[in-house]
């Protein structure tokens, strides 16, 4: 079952935030959305996307909520939430997301469609959020319900990842921190996952590993430790090399062959391992420590 994610803590990322998948055609992707409280950024003024015109609907389905209590003044504030989610979630976030993955989803759907739901309203028991393919659900609490700023980005990389096919791991959870924390920066509003976190949830992933390399939750440590390299590169590399990351992620041709080892961790995603670890040395001299790249298979 997921539980809700606590406010700045982005412990064991992809293992607390785990995916369930559904089998099929019709995959979904469930998660937890955070109501992290942003930390502020000094000297960081907006930088909205280059292009904020739209290549694909969107449509908001608020119908769930109780939008008509009879208290005035709380139904006037749940309903400017909601306008603030919409605009901010297409207009705002949707372009940040195009502009640093360079993924028009257009190119894929006519439409993606948000359905704002009460706590225990996702399809998914215990979810707070969940994907499938253009379809999102999201709990009130977390949608409209976030302060100080109303709007989704985690949901909107589920279907981004589902639609490049870029490197998911147990969880497809791999590039939420750094992707979130970029556009959260862009919007002025400071990242939502700190470094710091990530430099001791990789000690404490890799010690799990250590213990029982071959356990039942080898694999999902091996993918969170990923996803926390990456929140560690948004801050060292900055959104460019973000960008570039998952960009070079979408179809990848590493230069080498994955290692025998890379192979037995991460069988058919061992080539996305390789590009994204080849890119990330080549281009941007980023160091991963020999501990790490034992525990996860990347030597």
């Amino acid at each position: 079952m997921v539980k809700p994610m606590k406010p700045n803590k982005n412990s064991l990322i992809v293992v607390a935030l785990f995916l369930a998948a559904l089998v099929g055609p019709s995959s979904g992707r469930a998660s937890v959305e955070g109501g992290q409280s942003p930390q502020a950024a000094q000297n960081a003024p907006a930088r909205p996307a280059k292009d904020a015109s739209l290549d694909v609907a969107f449509v908001f389905d608020f119908s769930k909520l109780d939008l008509a209590s009879g208290d005035a003044a709380k139904d006037a504030a749940l309903k400017a939430g909601c306008d603030t989610f919409a605009r901010t979630t297409r207009d705002q976030v949707y372009p940040l997301l195009r502009e640093i993955t360079g993924v028009a989803l257009g190119k894929y759907y006519k439409d993606i469609q948000f359905r704002i739901v009460p706590t225990g309203g996702v399809p998914m028991k215990g979810a707070g959020g969940m994907a499938s393919r253009n379809q999102i659900w999201l709990e009130q609490r977390y949608s409209v319900g976030r302060t100080p700023h109303p709007f989704d980005s985690h949901e909107l990389i589920h279907v981004f990842n589902g639609c490049t096919h870029v490197l998911s791991g147990s969880s497809d959870h791999i590039w939420h921190a750094a992707l979130m924390n970029v556009v959260q920066v862009r919007l002025g509003w400071g990242h939502v996952f700190r470094r710091e976190d990530s430099v001791k949830n990789i000690a404490a992933l890799c010690q799990k590993i250590e213990a029982d390399p071959n356990g039942p939750k080898a694999f999902e440590y091996r993918t969170a430790i990923l996803g926390e390299e990456l929140n560690i590169a948004s801050y060292d590399l900055g959104e460019e090399a973000v960008g570039r990351l998952y960009r070079n992620n979408i179809n990848p041709r590493p230069a080498g062959k994955p290692s025998a080892a890379m192979v037995s961790v991460w069988g058919k995603s061992a080539v996305h391992v390789q590009a994204l670890m080849e890119t990330l040395t080549r281009d941007y001299s980023f160091t991963i420590d020999d501990r790490i790249r034992k525990a996860c298979g990347l030597s």
